[in-house]
């Protein structure tokens, strides 16, 4: 019920967005002294604004290990579509490997998230150095086979 009424609510925006516009237009030019006396009392003057962004950067510093999980799920959500419960999963599923090499995530080798890049599904976590590889290779199994192939016949020949 609520997506239609979102999509109802977006779609007669998009009907009558010129109109919309012509009276938001019309509002602030008749009623400027009210929007200024609104603006006055409710809006943060910039003192405030400059108090607030130190308060926000003190809560980071004391809460740093909170603000880097909440900042890492926010990433991992709009990157990759999948949470931090998730990612915890596939580290779990991989063994703490990457899936092609097999090498330990330990220090800097951290996992990274391999997904597909025409239908962002995630595949499973590499290191940096497997996933960089596949990625200058085009991402297709089509040209990792022409690596190999290269590989394979020119094996021992310098």
């Amino acid at each position: 019920m609520v997506l239609d009424k979102k999509k109802y609510q977006k779609d007669w925006y998009s009907k009558n967005r010129e109109h919309v516009l012509a009276y938001a237009k019309e509002y602030s030019k008749t009623h400027s002294d009210k929007i200024k006396e609104y603006n006055k009392t409710y809006k943060r003057p910039e003192e405030s604004k400059v108090k607030q962004r130190l308060m926000a950067k003190k809560y980071k510093e004391n809460n740093k290990a909170k603000h880097i999980v909440i900042q890492r799920n926010s990433y991992l959500k709009k990157k990759y579509g999948i949470t931090i419960e998730e990612y915890g999963l596939l580290v779990e599923k991989s063994g703490n490997k990457c899936a092609i090499c097999q090498s330990e995530f330990l220090g800097k080798n951290l996992p990274c998230v391999d997904h597909d890049h025409k239908n962002n599904k995630v595949r499973g976590l590499l290191c940096r150095y497997c996933n960089a590889s596949i990625g200058q290779l085009g991402d297709t199994a089509e040209d990792l086979r022409k690596a190999y192939t290269y590989l394979l016949n020119y094996e021992g020949t310098l």
